[in-house]
């Protein structure tokens, strides 16, 4: 630590900028623990014997030790549906935890805690279906520490100018976490070490992230020792000084009736079906449906795993590229089998174009709630979790075979999804503060409790001091 703290004081280069270590840290966090949750969306097409997609037909030998494992359509949405339900049940408390004592010790724990589930998975699934289901229940409450964090760091951490950066920068982990996942899970399910190696690699990783973490974050920049006064002072400078006192009387009945925070939320759910969308099922639309270019699996219609793992990860990064339509979506229910290089480009560029929702809800979200904002973000990352409930529930129903008739339904209901989604948060959605985010409100709700109140201190004019009945 002595040799970064003189590294940010004495470099010209990095001196008084130690919010972007944390930044790059926080991101990379957040990150891991979604692409913990995304491992099993890839390693489901390649749990056949010897580690062979899970749907092969010529596949003849006895399963090895670790392999030979393949689920139903009903179980898949289990899988995925756990993650949904530990999510949703722990997102409440973590979110009233964080704010209270800030994310450095709970997120680091929550964090380590989705790393040794994430380990365990295969032996999990040895165990039985029931303690895969738990372990993956575990990976969702790691996740729910996510959006909390996001905005705990946007509030304390954010120099005022650079908060649609930092707000880009973080917004892009959702993205990234399939950049990473994907060709990693398709070198190691074609490899001798089989798709176990994938949640061994992804644990490995999210435990040394989280440790680092737990060592270089501080809850505060005023705490931390890479941070400079002058770096400090600018952090301070367009902070909300109000912060600390309006926690303590959160208004939320008043945020529950606000028709602006419904648009955030019911917009992040449009989004987040299209996004859903993509990572948990472009592997095996690629592998099962769409016909390669090139190299193409001699037993099923589409891309071989290892060239999946590579192609499944383009739309998301130039997604991060790009950084709300569904146009693109529709397009892909008529594009005919044998041509994936067109379904790739359109699912690709479809998915770019959902980038740009840095400009929508994530931004509007920080915008209206003001102090309250670590709440009202946090109500996106129900709005992820849900939809990570909701999209293999209608998914894996209508694609039980895989067929293109039945993919293209699967892209129709996901488009009209989005699109209704994002008719109401159009008609809704607001830039401005709501009534109950501005300092106002609470100075005056605050004097229907007293009859005289002392109004607060003009810098300016240190030395006047009015009262207001």
């Amino acid at each position: 630590m002595g040799t970064l703290v003189r590294l940010f004081k004495y470099n010209k280069v990095l001196a008084h900028r130690a919010r972007f270590f944390m930044l790059i840290l926080v991101t990379l966090c957040l990150m891991f623990n979604w692409a913990n949750i995304l491992t099993f969306n890839f390693t489901v097409i390649c749990m056949g014997p010897n580690g062979k997609s899970a749907n092969t037909s010529d596949i003849v030998e006895e399963p090895s030790v670790g392999y030979g494992i393949e689920l139903t359509p009903h179980q898949k949405s289990y899988a995925m549906a756990s993650v949904a339900i530990g999510a949703i049940l722990a997102n409440f408390p973590i979110i009233i935890l964080i704010n209270k004592y800030g994310p450095r010790y709970l997120f680091t724990c929550v964090g380590l805690l989705g790393a040794a589930a994430t380990a365990t998975i295969p032996f999990a699934m040895k165990m039985g279906f029931t303690y895969f289901l738990i372990t993956r229940g575990i990976q969702g409450i790691a996740f729910a520490g996510d959006m909390a964090t996001f905005g705990s760091f946007i509030n304390y951490w954010t120099y005022y100018k650079q908060v649609a950066l930092f707000t880009a920068t973080l917004c892009v982990y959702v993205q990234i976490a399939p950049v990473f996942t994907n060709p990693i899970s398709g070198l190691l399910c074609s490899s001798q070490f089989g798709w176990p190696a994938v949640y061994y690699v992804h644990a490995a990783v999210s435990a040394i992230l989280f440790l680092a973490f737990f060592i270089f974050y501080r809850n505060y920049p005023e705490q931390h020792p890479l941070v400079t006064d002058t770096e400090n002072e600018k952090i301070q400078r367009g902070q909300k000084k109000e912060l600390a006192e309006t926690q303590k009387n959160i208004p939320y009945m008043e945020i529950l009736k606000s028709p602006q925070v419904w648009a955030v939320f019911i917009g992040a759910i449009g989004n987040f079906a299209g996004i859903n969308f993509v990572y948990q099922f472009s592997p095996t639309y690629l592998n099962k449906v769409s016909l390669g270019v090139s190299h193409l699996s001699d037993s099923v219609q589409g891309y071989e795993i290892l060239n999946t793992g590579f192609v499944s990860a383009l739309p998301p990064l130039l997604e991060a590229i790009c950084k709300e339509t569904a146009g693109f979506i529709t397009a892909l229910a008529f594009i005919p089998p044998g041509n994936g290089l067109i379904a790739l480009i359109v699912l690709t560029t479809g998915t770019c174009f959902m980038g740009f929702n840095i400009g929508g809800f994530y931004k509007s979200g920080s915008l209206i709630a003001g102090p309250y904002a670590p709440l009202v973000m946090g109500q996106v990352s129900n709005a992820i979790t849900i939809m990570i409930l909701t999209v293999p529930l209608y998914v894996n129903p209508i694609t039980k075979d895989n067929t293109p008739e039945q993919w293209k339904w699967a892209f129709f209901v996901t488009a009209g999804i989005m699109i209704a989604c994002n008719i109401f948060y159009c008609i809704f959605a607001s830039g401005e503060p709501c009534y109950w985010a501005k300092k106002e409100y609470h100075e005056n709700k605050n004097s229907a409790f007293s009859p005289i109140k002392i109004a607060p201190f003009d810098k300016n004019q240190p030395d006047k001091i009015s009262y207001v009945s």
